[in-house]
């Protein structure tokens, strides 16, 4: 057992924390269930880093209730281990999903194995289950101990069957590093389960953490909050990519009739929320490959590389069905209409400004064909 290299490992894991703390905690959302669940998980990590670097600086060490302290220590980490990865799996369902309900419905089973560990722990404290701590205050582990490695393992396993199974097209512009997060603290968490005093979980973990924190701010600045599609910037760059790179590509532009209206008559929170529905009928109309964008106020772009999902005019189809179905719904204070166009960019022919305007002569074509009075286009309006 290396304690200086635990020490370091443990410790720098403890400085990136407190590093993610003084650079994100004021900015951390409170009502955010997403982002409380991340902060708690930062104060997991920390904790872990400071309780293992604790119990292995205290092993073997003999002095009035040394003993009752390491025995303490263990259980806490032993606890606070599974408890995170809990989280993390509560973590990625709500960033996935955002619904808390689904979360109480099915994190009540979920929530078994780390019960049956917690459980495990407290028998502990009485009969050597997980772990037994001899007279002499040194650490042994028991034929049990792997046990909670496991229940880390499948917690980790499942979070992942959850993004690559039950992920939903509606969902898929959110930046959820699940490998990045998984592989650093598997390859650790192995080691540790098979060598002990090879202190290198905590560290990887927090590595982790801070992977995820970049991840958020990735999706802060890619993703617009309000209609959940990527923002104008993602959409540019995207742009310039492509173009760059001389490959074909179809796009269709959308504009929300009347949006002005509803902004005028009913507030700007109702304006608000005719965005963020439309833009969950866009996310849910669009095919997985597509990109989707917020281009302006009230109006969208979706991109198709190559062609490669269909005719564009489909994708409008499917989106005037859901359209429809949102506005039969009771209740609704406002109903949503669109217009659109579409364009195509040929590399040989065709520039990105071109390209868009094709589109956005399309759709004000369209717009103009479907209304006497053409709602505001551009900080005008305009009669035909």
């Amino acid at each position: 057992m290396n304690l200086q290299a635990i020490v370091v490992s443990n410790g720098f894991g403890i400085t990136l924390m407190l590093m993610l703390l003084a650079s994100a905690g004021k900015n951390i959302r409170r009502n955010d269930v997403a982002e409380r669940i991340f902060y708690g998980m930062i104060w997991a990590t920390i904790a872990l880093c400071a309780g293992e670097m604790t119990e292995f600086l205290l092993d073997g060490r003999r002095f009035p209730g040394a003993r009752t302290i390491c025995y303490a220590l263990n259980t806490i980490v032993f606890a606070l281990n599974i408890v995170f990865v809990y989280m993390w799996t509560i973590y990625i369902d709500f960033k996935l999903f955002g619904d808390v309900g689904r979360i109480k419905r099915r994190h009540a089973w979920q929530a078994i194995p780390m019960l049956a560990v917690l459980v495990m722990l407290a028998v502990n404290l009485f009969t050597p289950v997980l772990f037994t701590i001899s007279p002499e205050n040194v650490y042994a582990r028991t034929p049990l101990t792997p046990v909670p490695f496991l229940v880390t393992f499948a917690y980790l396993i499942y979070s992942e069957l959850v993004i690559y199974t039950d992920r939903s097209n509606d969902r898929r512009y959110l930046f959820v590093p699940s490998v990045i997060f998984l592989l650093p603290i598997a390859a650790a968490g192995v080691a540790h389960m098979l060598v002990y005093g090879l202190s290198l979980t905590w560290g990887a973990l927090a590595i982790s953490v801070v992977s995820v924190y970049v991840n958020i701010q990735c999706e802060f600045s890619s993703v617009d909050s309000l209609s959940g599609v990527y923002t104008r910037q993602y959409l540019d760059n995207y742009l310039r990519e492509h173009i760059e790179g001389r490959r074909p590509c179809e796009g269709v532009m959308l504009d929300l009739d009347r949006f002005k209206n509803i902004n005028d008559s009913l507030g700007h929170q109702s304006g608000d929320a005719a965005i963020r529905d439309f833009g969950h009928l866009l996310r849910g109309a669009a095919d997985r490959r597509d990109i989707l964008a917020r281009y302006g106020g009230d109006e969208f772009i979706l991109l198709r590389p190559d062609g490669r999902s269909g005719p564009l005019d489909a994708f409008a189809e499917k989106l005037k069905r859901q359209v429809d179905a949102y506005n039969r719904a009771d209740g609704r204070a406002f109903r949503l209409s669109f217009s659109y166009g579409t364009g195509a960019y040929d590399p040989g022919r065709d520039t990105l400004d071109g390209f868009l305007r094709s589109m956005d002569e399309s759709m004000y074509a369209c717009k103009k064909a479907r209304s006497s009075v053409l709602p505001e286009r551009r900080g005008h309006s305009s009669e035909r």
